[in-house]
This record gives C-alpha cells, structure tokens and sequence, in this order.
C-alpha cells in the first residue's frame, strides 16, 4: 500500500525516474516540454527510463519499449512497487551480491523478481549501461 505522502508526491508531479539509461531524454526535458504544456494524454513507444513521462506526470498514458524485461519492470512497478522496494532493499551493494544476481537465469525468475533484478543491476553497472543482446548478458557492467 502507498503511503500518503508517496501518493502527495506522484499528485505534485516529482516523481523522478529510478532508471538510468542511455539515451536518456534529460538533456531535451526543456525543449521537449514546451511542447507538451497541456498533454492528456501521452504515448511513448521508446520508454527507456521514461524520463519525460515522469516530468510531465500527464493522466493517462502508454508506455511501450522492445526491450521486455523493461516493460516488464515498468508493468510490475505499477502493480507491486512496495514488494519491488522491498525485495530490493534486502540486497546488499557489493561485488558478490552483484555478480550472483547478475549470473541468475532470468527464465527461472518469477516476472517480479525479473523486475527486482533488472532494476538491481541498472542501478549497481558501471554508469548505468546494462545492456542485453538475445537474452544473453553483455559484461560491460563492472563495480
């Protein structure tokens, strides 16, 4: 359950996105913006870290992105983001801690745990960059 001040926050649009991406809309927030003043509704096909969408908190939107295991993280923040918080928070930050999540077969993972993963590692790889080709992890990610 979201407590009220969570929800005052996400009503007082800043809500800041919890990925770090490449490709990120950061630096074409204000430009972008001033395109979108009295936007009801919002559709992005290349979510990413959902960035723009977070800044514009608009009513009604659709994120879209090929990469599954992003939306599958988006689809499980909006259904259990206290379970998500949860399970993340009992992770300790270290190298052993990193490599053993990042060495987990992600089809034996339930899609919350999937979501918990992914997120882990997109916080904890070097700047950033996880990346994934054909489902199989790419090393660029060091502590």
């Amino acid at each position: 359950m979201l407590s009220d001040s969570y929800k005052q926050t996400i009503k007082t649009n800043q809500v800041k996105p919890f990925l770090r991406w490449a490709g990120s809309k950061k630096k074409l927030l204000p430009e972008l913006s001033s395109y979108c003043q009295k936007v009801t509704r919002y559709i992005e096909p290349f979510a990413g870290s959902a960035r723009l969408f977070f800044h514009l908190a608009p009513p009604c939107a659709i994120l879209g992105d090929l990469n599954s295991d992003l939306v599958n993280c988006y689809n499980m923040i909006k259904t259990s983001p206290g379970e998500i918080f949860l399970l993340i928070s009992e992770f300790l930050k270290d190298k052993e801690t990193y490599y053993r999540i990042r060495s987990q077969k992600v089809e034996s993972l339930s899609p919350l745990e999937q979501a918990v993963r992914f997120i882990y590692l997109n916080r904890y790889c070097f700047n950033g960059l996880y990346r994934t080709r054909s489902k199989i992890f790419i090393k660029l990610c060091l502590l």
